[in-house]
């Protein structure tokens, strides 16, 4: 019932998914949590801080999700931008400046006068970059990058966003970047010159309020990607990307030939080393598994058993994951597959058990040639990681007749 729209429930689920969903990509130097007795000013400069201005009505409710026909309905003013909220968190007597950086993705310009408009306000942003405390630049795409219907025309950020990001660092090291995308962002031409990096997805209404509690530590990142980050668009498989007009246009689309070597399967496959793996996140605790037990319950089922124990004083949420890679087969498969995950949340300097249950599904794979789902017999190794690259424990089970295998 229209009743129980946005509702307080609503709002709690609301905020919940925006502080589980962020990534924490780069800590190199720690400066997160932020210790705000640190900080006079702070500046948070970039075109995703604030709602977009001259929307019309062509509005693509911004923090919520990518351009298209399934744009949501949504209560502006429950909106939080990433500026409201870390400004709601920062302590009294910390000044919070702002600015743009770039003109935002929605203008549409003359190419030579909104270039000229970006480099005067770089050239803002970038002087106050120099005399403030603490950056947090807040860049991104949005439903005007990214749609349905069509494809982005490069995987690098829009506009002059990768000049800003590099001035405003040279400027002040003390950078935070954030990231908020729905997809994968070729960061190549500045992520050596960062140090501290935040991708936020499209996470809703709450995104800011749950942007600011993360950086203070008042919530301990737990996200984890859900896609690997290559470090060049050209490491994907080449038919993946279709260079020629719209098929409505051409009447031709792309051939996808890569099969099940999509995503994380393709780079473990062909041995590209990526920038951030499939599952990777990082947090402000230190888990570490062991003590790996796999018991068969069937000759074809297992439950898998191990600890995770949290070495730091600060409780955290981590996300083991579980992983199989299979046997030598007449099949083509995959070097490992995800097979199971769970958050675990783990008080400080305390230590939980772990249980999988790995049924025999987990096992099986579609042969082309039998039309049907099969479990071969065979040696297959149980990995246990925080990412498909972080594998920290495994153990070698046997299934069927080993008999028959060689030694």
């Amino acid at each position: 019932p229209k009743s129980i729209v946005h509702s307080k429930e609503h709002q709690e689920i609301a905020l919940e998914v925006a502080q589980k969903s962020p990534v924490l990509l780069k800590n190199s130097v720690n400066l997160l949590p932020l210790n705000l007795k640190k900080y006079e000013s702070i500046a948070v400069i970039g075109p995703n801080a604030k709602p977009f201005p001259n929307l019309g009505k062509i509005d693509y409710a911004l923090y919520l999700q990518g351009g298209g026909s399934g744009r949501n309905w949504y209560k502006k003013e429950a909106l939080i931008s990433p500026f409201a909220g870390i400004k709601e968190f920062m302590r009294n007597g910390i000044q919070v400046s702002y600015a743009a950086g770039v003109k935002t993705s929605n203008i549409r310009e003359n190419k030579q006068l909104l270039s000229k408009k970006n480099e005067v306000l770089i050239k803002e942003a970038s002087e106050l970059a120099a005399k403030t405390d603490l950056v947090i630049l807040v860049v991104g795409l949005s439903g005007f990058d990214e749609s349905e219907g069509r494809d982005r025309d490069s995987a690098r950020l829009p506009g002059a966003q990768e000049t800003l990001i590099r001035s405003v660092v040279k400027k002040n090291p003390n950078s935070i970047v954030i990231n908020i995308a729905g997809s994968y962002v070729d960061m190549s031409q500045w992520i050596d010159s960062v140090e501290t990096l935040l991708f936020v997805p499209y996470s809703g209404e709450k995104i800011g309020r749950a942007i600011g509690q993360i950086l203070v530590g008042r919530i301990n990142p737990s996200g984890k990607l859900p896609f690997s980050y290559p470090r060049s668009p050209k490491d994907y498989p080449a038919d993946s990307f279709h260079e020629g007009e719209a098929f409505s246009k051409s009447g031709e689309s792309n051939s996808y030939s890569e099969g099940i070597y999509v995503g994380y399967r393709h780079f473990d496959k062909v041995g590209i080393n990526v920038l951030y793996p499939f599952g990777y996140g990082l947090n402000y605790s230190k888990f570490k598994y062991g003590d790996l037990r796999v018991e068969p319950l069937t000759p074809s089922t297992f439950t898998v058993n191990f600890e995770i124990e949290n070495r730091s004083s600060r409780a955290g949420t981590d996300v083991p994951q579980l992983y199989i890679s299979p046997p030598t087969s007449d099949v083509d498969r995959p070097v490992r597959e995800l097979k199971a995950f769970k958050r675990v949340h783990v008080g400080p300097n305390d230590t939980k058990e772990v249980e999988f249950q790995l049924p025999s599904s987990a096992f099986s794979y579609f042969h082309p040639e039998k039309l049907g789902w099969i479990v071969e017999d065979g040696r297959y190794d149980i990995l246990i990681g925080n990412s498909s690259r972080d594998i920290q424990i495994e153990q070698t089970i046997t299934l069927g007749d080993t008999s028959k295998l060689e030694n």
